[in-house]
């Protein structure tokens, strides 16, 4: 039944290659924020830099031609993330014959599919974009805009202040997007939580983040999970120290980070290649590549 796999190459049951697919997902939080597309090959893609122009105008008024200009091209380019588990031809069989979720080739594929996404997700933080997919904090051809807490500031002097005035960087028409979030890491998200206020009342040094609440301090107004009344989703990978001017936090319009994923995820069961020692190869991998669609639809804070 191995060999009818290997022939085959399915890799693993179908059933199987959906739950991986689906872990791939889960695990990634830039995937589940951003869009993902499908595409078929390399390709390069014309980005606007302008709106077509609109005038009011009176009846019989000529109407003036205008159009977007198409100056800037992205380069997509499907990267490879591969790893692959070497296991006994025992160890395969039994889990074969096991089949179904929970089996041990399950539980293998599984964890491979982990490995991947979350190095993808690396990649989609703080990948270069050469040689590899841009991260939302790359600087080449990045975010351009957002609050600078000055050369070398660490994570831990972020304010209120700077979390409202890079909140409202953006343009309108990213904010009110239902994809207009926060995308910060665990320390970042601590220090928000510490951040005080003396109220007059009292003269005591209070907490101004409140979750679930809607008092006048609160940064968090009417529902949990927001930062200034912006949700936001934490990604292990978001930059915590302060080499190379880190972007500490991104706030935006995700609908223009895009994922473009060629194959999905792939697997292979090879039995051949080292059968004098009864041992089969489990290999899983994926293509893909990011960019940051429109820089103006995000801003950062940094140090």
């Amino acid at each position: 039944r191995v060999l009818t796999l290997a022939a085959t190459n399915a890799g693993i049951p179908t059933d199987m290659e959906r739950r991986i697919v689906q872990k791939l997902q889960d695990a990634n939080v830039l995937r589940q924020i951003s869009v993902v597309t499908q595409i078929d090959s390399k390709r390069t893609i014309p980005v606007e830099n302008a709106l077509p122009t609109t005038a009011l105008t009176t009846e019989t008024t000529s109407i003036s031609a205008s159009d977007p200009t198409f100056s800037a091209a992205i380069a997509v380019v499907p990267y490879k993330y591969a790893t692959r588990v070497l296991m006994s031809q025992e160890f395969i069989e039994d889990a074969i014959g096991n089949g179904g979720p929970g089996s041990a080739l399950d539980y293998v594929a599984s964890k491979c599919a982990l490995s991947i996404a979350l190095a993808q997700e690396s990649a989609y933080t703080i990948g270069t974009g050469s040689s590899q997919p841009q991260g939302i904090t790359a600087a080449t051809a990045g975010i351009a805009q957002g609050v600078d807490l000055g050369s070398g500031s660490a994570l831990t002097t972020v304010t209120a202040d700077n979390l409202i005035d890079a909140a409202y960087t953006p343009k309108p028409v990213y904010r009110n997007s239902p994809r207009y979030r926060w995308l910060i890491s665990d320390a970042f998200l601590r220090t928000v939580r510490k951040v005080k206020n003396t109220v007059t009342t009292s003269g005591q040094l209070e907490y101004i983040w409140t979750p679930g609440t809607s008092t006048v301090n609160a940064l968090v107004g009417g529902m949990p999970a927001t930062i200034a009344g912006i949700p936001y989703s934490v990604g292990q990978y978001m930059p915590t120290t302060t080499a190379n001017d880190a972007i500490y936090a991104v706030v935006g319009d995700f609908s223009y980070f895009e994922i473009f994923d060629r194959t999905g995820i792939t697997s292979m069961l090879d039995p051949y290649s080292n059968a004098a020692t009864h041992q089969t190869n489990l290999i899983l991998y994926s293509r893909t590549d990011s960019h940051i669609m429109l820089p103006e639809a995000f801003a950062y804070i940094r140090g």
